[in-house]
């Protein structure tokens, strides 16, 4: 158990700079996502 944890932990430093990249777009995505709902419902 203890190896499956420290590989998921080992994945996850290596992954954090695509993470982040991937956090970034999710952002803005869900920013586009606020602003077509406000202007469905403006509209």
């Amino acid at each position: 158990m203890s190896v499956i944890i420290s590989n998921m932990i080992g994945g996850i430093v290596m992954s954090q700079s695509n993470l982040e990249k991937q956090e970034a777009k999710l952002k803005a995505l869900n920013q586009k996502i606020k602003d077509e709902k406000i202007r469905l419902n403006n509209g």
